[in-house]
């Protein structure tokens, strides 16, 4: 008689638990003991699902508002046709000013909304502003990246685009750039 051996062996996938990363919320795999995203060396006591209200309620909280979310990209179209519509000084310098609040929201705002310390607790707030400043693109990305619980680094991308925009601007504006 012949045995037929079953050689058909699960394969393991890193298991992804209910642990956040207390710093910046992050989903961390099971055992991890650096955050990728944050390199933020976990201690032994990481705080799970259970306990994560306490880190951040804003993220449990969190489910975004349609209604706003379409008001946000509205207000910023809008506002991008009256930048081209004003007399040069003027156009130029409410579109800095709208670079500055990217900047401003995409690096010292949308981070904390992962951390125990959100500067922004209200959904329909949070919904405007990441349509309004980040547009459809960065407005959808950050939306899903709140679902998810999981900051990624579209914020940083967004950041770095409106650095690139407001040196342009800049360049444009001195007579390097024609």
């Amino acid at each position: 008689m012949t045995e037929q051996l079953n050689t058909t062996e699960a394969v393991e996938e890193p298991a992804t638990t209910s642990q956040f990363c207390p710093e910046c919320g992050a989903r961390l795999p099971e055992g991890a003991k650096v955050c990728k995203f944050c390199n933020t060396v976990q201690e032994q006591n990481i705080h799970t699902l259970g306990d994560r209200a306490e880190v951040g309620n804003f993220l449990f909280n969190w489910r975004y508002d349609l209604v706003f979310c379409i008001i946000g990209v509205v207000a910023s179209m809008c506002l991008q046709a009256v930048t081209r519509v004003l007399p040069d000084p003027f156009g130029m310098i409410l579109s800095i000013v709208m670079m500055g609040a990217l900047l401003y929201y995409s690096l010292l705002i949308y981070p904390t909304l992962f951390g125990s310390a959100a500067k922004i607790t209200s959904n329909k707030a949070v919904s405007f502003c990441n349509f309004f400043l980040g547009g459809i693109i960065f407005g959808l990305l950050w939306n899903h990246n709140l679902t998810r619980k999981e900051r990624g680094i579209s914020y940083m991308i967004a950041a770095a685009l409106a650095c690139v925009n407001l040196a342009s601007v800049a360049l444009v504006s001195f007579g390097i750039l024609r």
